[in-house]
C-alpha cells in the first residue's frame, strides 16, 4: 500500500511538471549574456509567465530561450499517437523512431502542424506546487533533454525524458510526449529549432 502511494505521488509529481514546464525551466548552462539586437524576437521565462524580450538576458529563477527562423530543413518529425511512436524523417525515408508516452484523457497531446520553438539541455524543474528545485539527472520528470514545440504563451507541451520509464508507451502525461532518455538524447541530435513537428492520430 505504501509503495502504492508513493508510486501515484511521483506520477502525479510527473504530470504536473509536464504541463508546467513552461514557466518553470532554467538554463543551467547558459554562461554568457547575448547582448546582439539583431537577433531576431526573443522570450524570457519568468515564473509561469511568457515574457516577451529584446534581448537575451538570465534571470535567477528563470530561462531565456530565442526563437530563431531557419531555412527549411529536410528533417521533420511524425507522431503517430496510436502506435506511441515518433518518426525521425529525412525528405521522405524513415530514419529512425522511437517509442513515446502521451497525454491522458481530458489531457491530450495536440493534434496538428507545429515546429520546434524551445530546445534545452539538462532542465532544471520547480515544483509548483513546493517550489522545490529538482536538480538534472535521474530523479529529474523532465529527464536530460527538452524540446517544445507547442504553448499558448504560459505553458508548453513538447518532448522530454522522463523518471518513470515503465510508463512509456501509455496515455499518462498531461500533454506532453514522454520518452526515454537515451531516446530524448538521440532525438535532440536530429533537430534545431523550426523543425516541423506532425501530430497524428
Amino acid at each position: 500500500m505504501i509503495q502504492a502511494q508513493r508510486d501515484e505521488y511521483r506520477a502525479r509529481w510527473a504530470m504536473v511538471a509536464c504541463f508546467s514546464v513552461g514557466g518553470l525551466l532554467l538554463l543551467s548552462q547558459l554562461e554568457h549574456v547575448i547582448q546582439d539586437q539583431s537577433q531576431p524576437e526573443s522570450f524570457a521565462f519568468s515564473g509561469t509567465t511568457l515574457v516577451r524580450s529584446n534581448q537575451l538576458f538570465l534571470q535567477t529563477l528563470g530561462a531565456q530561450v530565442v526563437r530563431t527562423a531557419f531555412p527549411q530543413q529536410t528533417i521533420r518529425l511524425v507522431v503517430d499517437l496510436s502506435d506511441r511512436l515518433v518518426y525521425v524523417y529525412k525528405n521522405d525515408a524513415v530514419l529512425v523512431s522511437y517509442p513515446i508516452a502521451i497525454g491522458q484523457d481530458g489531457w491530450e497531446t495536440p493534434q496538428g502542424s507545429f515546429s520546434v520553438m524551445y530546445m534545452q539541455e539538462n532542465p532544471v524543474w520547480r515544483h509548483p506546487i513546493t517550489g522545490e528545485w529538482i536538480p538534472p539527472g535521474e530523479n529529474s520528470p523532465l529527464g536530460t533533454r527538452w524540446i517544445g514545440f507547442w504553448s499558448d504563451g504560459l505553458h508548453q507541451i513538447g518532448f522530454h525524458g522522463t523518471n518513470q520509464t515503465d510508463l512509456i508507451g501509455q496515455a499518462v502525461s498531461h500533454g506532453c510526449i514522454r520518452m526515454y532518455n537515451s531516446d530524448i538524447q538521440d532525438l535532440y541530435q536530429y533537430v534545431a529549432l523550426g523543425t516541423p513537428v506532425s501530430i497524428e492520430p
